[in-house]
């Protein structure tokens, strides 16, 4: 009797869970359904309708909009020479692919080659950047904007895809911890099978580690470009002159540019930045949902 009501309590549990998941999912579609939607809208429209779909017939929708952000969008900054320049929305991509896709490849071979590098050669440094990695996760890290900034102008980074790169090499995070589960739980047959073959540790890194996590590899690689490619902070603040879209949303939402401040407009511009990210997210699901574990050749 009681192992039933533990059961019975342990399903209640669940269900709540579900609950409240399924109502957070829900919130979040409406969002994007709504903000769909109201992209298709006139200005006029939008102003006595702003929840309910647009009016007229579905070819009588403001589509039009998405060719206006097209054409019209522009991100205005001045580079190191003092010159003001202008970033179409072209610019725009190939500043977001050039941020988002090499800062995400970064972030998850760093922590990756790290936690192989500290797990697998057991010195007394290594236990050193184990601890340092815990340590950086519980303080926080305030106010370092401005010497991050110093740094990059002094070195003449600053303003620079080169700059944001050396940024990202970072192994500290949770990635770290979860690549040094990994190969903790590898076999160490893998290495002295491969030693015993005569390769080296450089040749079993690539050829044997590497490919055994790809999958792990891969999926810290979708969440962190999904992280960078919805991130204006860091571009705002170190590429100024190299806007992403991310960041061209953002000064959109700030400007007050004819023909382009309407809300209408801006959810359009919103909506050419997240429904690649949406596609990118239902196309790789079972990879970014999947475990990040792995399992090796048991002992």
């Amino acid at each position: 009797m009681k192992k039933k009501i533990k059961n019975n309590r342990f399903t209640v549990s669940i269900w709540l869970i579900l609950t409240v998941l399924i109502i957070y999912a829900l919130s979040m579609c409406i969002l994007y359904i709504w903000g769909a939607f109201t992209s298709l809208k006139s200005r006029a429209d939008f102003s006595e309708n702003k929840i309910w779909l647009p009016k007229g017939a579905i070819w009588d929708w403001s589509w039009d909009n998405y060719l206006t952000v097209w054409n019209n969008f522009r991100v205005y900054s001045v580079n190191k020479a003092g010159q003001k320049i202008a970033t179409n929305m072209i610019g725009q991509i190939y500043n977001t692919i050039m941020y988002a896709g090499v800062g995400a490849f970064i972030l998850a071979i760093v922590p990756c080659v790290v936690a192989y590098v500290t797990q697998k050669f057991q010195f007394a440094f290594s236990k050193l950047i184990y601890t340092i990695v815990l340590i950086t996760m519980v303080i926080p890290i305030i106010g370092n904007t401005p010497s991050v900034l110093k740094f990059l102008k002094v070195t003449n980074l600053y303003d620079t895809f080169v700059g944001t790169y050396i940024m990202k090499f970072s192994f500290t995070g949770m990635y770290y911890l979860v690549f040094y589960a990994i190969f903790q739980g590898l076999s160490k047959e893998y290495y002295e099978a491969a030693m015993i073959d005569g390769a080296s540790d450089f040749k079993i890194l690539l050829r044997i580690m590497l490919p055994l996590v790809k999958s792990t590899i891969y999926t810290v690689f979708l969440i962190q470009f999904i992280t960078l490619w919805n991130d204006y902070n860091i571009t705002l603040l170190y590429i100024p002159s190299k806007p992403t879209l991310a960041y061209g949303v953002y000064h959109l939402s700030i400007s007050n540019e004819e023909g382009l401040s309407s809300t209408p407009i801006r959810l359009a511009s919103c909506m050419i930045t997240a429904t690649p990210i949406l596609i990118l997210f239902i196309a790789f699901r079972n990879i970014i949902m999947g475990n990040l574990t792995m399992g090796g050749v048991k002992e």
